[in-house]
């Protein structure tokens, strides 16, 4: 079933590649969205596809990697979007 989460993501998420690895989730798991960078240093990010892809992109986004270190996510369900069919990163 077709599920849209918004998804705070905090800890050292900025200027460590985390938008490229969310993006590249994104297409390993076929899904629509977008990430950006807040202002308050967290990382904000819309995952849209299949339950069970978006719940595995999160998981896969909170795994240590490199210099990336979430320290907690704020998960949200919204409204599907059936007219988003791509996957931006925002600037």
């Amino acid at each position: 079933m077709m599920k849209r989460f918004h998804v705070i993501f905090k800890g050292d998420v900025q200027g460590v590649g985390f938008r490229y690895t969310v993006s590249e989730l994104a297409r390993k798991y076929d899904l629509t969205g977008s990430v950006e960078n807040l202002s308050d240093g967290t990382v904000e990010v819309y995952f849209q596809g299949d339950e069970e892809a978006v719940r595995a992109a999160i998981a896969d986004a909170t795994d240590p990697l490199r210099y990336i270190y979430v320290t907690d996510t704020v998960i949200r369900e919204e409204e599907v979007n059936y007219y988003e069919h791509f996957f931006t990163t925002r600037y």
